[in-house]
């Protein structure tokens, strides 16, 4: 039986059982107006973690038991109003299914914006998928394997203790410590499996 969780992270219209969330409210920062989500998944009985995301991604394991996020939306609007209408529409999904723990960030079409996501979870995950579809991601501190794809940004890792699969079509991949085999990809160059 499959479980996902639906959550309009900025609207807040829930369907099922959300866990926690907390939305700040409207703020001006130069042109845009930002918003800033915060949650939590539970990753109790679950050994995998999925993120997807559009815009800048970070995740990183940590000595802890479930899994946090937080999403910074940066909006260009005439006036609050606007801004408002425009961040209701971007969605965080969260849940599980299939033994995965799963994020994803949804923006709305023809919405100019700013994402970050960063997400700590248990470094002791058995495997972690994380994908942006335009952004730079970075992940470190995974005891288990780690697997990335960025539609166009820069791919940095450190201290992953498993596999590591990194994947980019558009950007450079910087690998610092890893103990597991490393297969990289870059902007359609394919690079032989190494050992870092």
């Amino acid at each position: 039986m499959q479980q996902l969780l639906f959550t309009t992270a900025l609207g807040l219209a829930c369907w099922g059982l959300a866990g926690a969330q907390t939305e700040s409210t409207i703020t001006r920062d130069g042109g845009y107006w930002v918003r800033t989500i915060e949650g939590a998944v539970q990753t109790a009985g679950q050994d995998r973690l999925r993120v997807e995301t559009t815009g800048n991604l970070s995740v990183h394991g940590a000595a802890t038991e479930q899994t946090n996020y937080k999403l910074t939306v940066r909006v260009k609007a005439a006036d609050q109003r606007e801004a408002e209408a425009l961040l209701e529409r971007f969605s965080v999904k969260t849940g599980t299914e299939g033994g995965w723990a799963i994020i994803r960030v949804t923006p709305p079409r023809l919405v100019s914006s700013g994402l970050e996501l960063t997400v700590t979870a248990p470094r002791a995950l058995r495997q972690v998928f994380a994908e942006t579809r335009g952004g730079n991601l970075e992940a470190s501190d995974w005891d288990g394997d780690f697997e990335a794809r960025s539609g166009g940004g820069r791919i940095s890792v450190d201290r992953i203790r498993g596999r590591s699969e990194l994947r980019t079509a558009g950007g450079n991949i910087q690998v610092g410590s890893v103990s597991g085999p490393v297969y990289k990809r870059e902007a359609s160059v394919a690079v032989e499996p190494s050992r870092v």
